[in-house]
C-alpha cells in the first residue's frame, strides 16, 4: 500500500483521468468487449439473501454491495450500499450483459476507453505494464467501479477473501470504492456535503455527481424491493410557498425549501404553467409560427423550451427554482446546496439548466 501521500495524489491522478468518462461510459459499457481477465476462485462468500428485488442490480452485486457497507471502515464513515450501488450503476449498469461468478468475477472484463488523450480524454501513459487493462501503452480504467491502475495499486481490495484483489471483481472492487470514499476529508457521508465531496474525489464532474446521487436517491426509496419511481402524479395542484405542483411532490418541496431555511438560503420559483401559459413562452422562444410552437425541438428554441404538452411544468413536476428574485446560475452558493440537497426530496437537475429541477431530471 502507498505511503498516504502517494494515496493521496494518486486519488487525484485517478479521477482526473476519468472525469471525461462522465456519463457516457454507461452507455459504452454494453458495448465493450475487450479482454478476458483469469478468474480466481476459492474465495465464494457464503450464500445469503440478497435484497435485489426490483433494481435491475443482480443479485451477486448486491450482495457485494451489501458486504462491503457491513465493513468497519464504511460503517464508521457511511458508506451505505445505496451509495456503492449508485456508482456501479453509472459506471458500469452494474455489470449487467456480463457474466458474473458467485465469487463476484466479472467476465470479459470491463476496460474503458484508452486514456490517450484523444476524444477528450486525460493522456495517462501506462503506470501498470498491462497487467491489469491488457494496455502496454496507456492506462485504461477497469473492472465494474472503473479503477485505473494507479489508483488501483492505492486503493485495491480482497472483498472476496481468495487472496488477490481484483478491480473486475465485485467484491474487491466494491471494497475498494469504500477505501476511496472514506478518505482522510471524510467523517460522515451521511452529510450532503461530505458525499458530494467524496463522489468528486472519485469523478470530478457535476455531471457525474449528479446522476450518481439520483441513483442513490431512487436506490434509498427502494431499500431492495423495487425501483419506485416518484409517486403517481394526481393532477392535483396545490401551493408550496407560493409555488405551486402537483400535490405528489409538495411534502419533498416543502422539505427541500425548509431545509433551504435552516441553511440560511431562501429560495422560490415557479412550478406549475398552463398549457396556454406554455404556448406563450414557445412563442417567445422559438417563434409563432404552427410549427415553431408544436413541432420544433425544444434544443432549437432560445432558450430551450419543452413543446406543449411534454413539459414537466405542465404537470405541475418541475421547478424552476430563484434566488432573492433571480434564476439559479451555476456556480453559486444556492447551486452547490440544491446539487447536494435537492435529490434527498426527489428533485432532480437538468444539467443544461441550473435553476431547473424535476422528478427524472428532464
Amino acid at each position: 500500500m502507498p505511503a498516504p501521500a502517494a494515496v493521496a495524489a494518486v486519488a487525484i491522478r485517478h479521477r482526473r483521468g476519468l472525469v471525461v468518462l462522465g456519463l457516457a461510459w454507461v452507455a459504452l459499457v454494453s458495448v465493450v468487449v475487450l479482454g478476458v481477465m483469469v478468474i480466481a476462485l476459492g474465495g465464494t462468500p457464503p450464500a445469503r439473501d440478497v435484497p435485489a428485488g426490483g433494481t435491475g442490480i443482480p443479485p451477486v452485486a448486491m450482495d457485494a454491495y451489501l458486504r462491503a457497507a457491513e465493513g468497519e471502515l464504511a460503517q464508521r464513515c457511511g458508506v451505505r450500499w445505496q451509495v456503492l450501488a449508485g456508482i456501479a450503476r453509472v459506471e458500469s449498469n452494474h455489470a449487467v450483459g456480463r457474466t458474473i461468478t458467485d465469487d463476484g468475477t466479472v467476465t470479459p472484463a470491463i476496460l474503458g476507453p484508452t486514456l490517450d488523450g484523444s476524444g477528450g480524454t486525460a493522456s495517462i501513459t501506462d503506470t501498470d505494464d498491462g497487467a491489469l487493462d491488457a494496455d502496454q501503452q496507456w492506462d485504461r480504467a477497469v473492472g465494474p467501479f472503473q479503477f485505473i491502475p494507479t489508483s488501483w495499486t492505492a486503493y485495491g481490495a480482497d472483498g472476496n477473501e481468495d487472496g488477490r484483489a481484483d478491480p473486475n471483481n465485485l467484491y474487491d472492487a466494491s471494497l475498494g470504492a469504500v477505501d476511496h470514499l472514506c478518505g482522510p476529508d471524510t467523517t460522515d457521508l451521511a452529510d450532503p456535503a461530505q458525499l458530494r465531496a467524496a463522489l468528486l474525489s472519485y469523478n470530478r464532474s457535476d455531471d457525474y455527481v449528479r446522476e450518481v446521487i439520483r441513483w442513490i436517491t431512487l436506490y434509498d426509496r427502494t431499500d431492495g424491493r423495487s425501483l419506485a419511481e416518484p409517486a403517481t402524479p394526481t393532477g392535483v395542484i396545490v401551493s408550496v410557498r407560493g409555488i405551486e405542483v402537483d400535490q405528489s411532490i409538495a411534502p419533498g418541496l416543502e422539505q427541500l425549501l425548509a431545509a433551504a431555511e435552516a441553511d440560511d438560503l431562501s429560495l422560490s420559483g415557479g412550478g406549475w404553467r398552463s398549457r396556454a401559459d406554455q404556448i406563450a413562452l414557445r412563442k417567445a422562444h422559438c417563434g409563432e409560427s404552427p410549427f415553431a410552437i408544436y413541432e420544433m425541438p425544444a434544443s432549437q428554441c432560445s432558450p430551450p423550451t419543452a413543446p406543449p404538452g411534454s413539459s414537466k411544468h405542465e404537470r405541475g413536476l418541475a421547478v424552476d427554482f430563484t434566488h432573492n428574485g433571480a434564476v439559479i446560475q451555476r456556480g453559486t452558493r444556492a447551486d452547490a446546496w440544491l446539487m447536494a440537497n435537492a435529490p434527498r426530496y426527489g428533485l432532480h437537475n437538468l444539467p443544461s439548466e441550473a435553476w431547473h429541477y424535476s422528478v427524472d431530471g428532464s
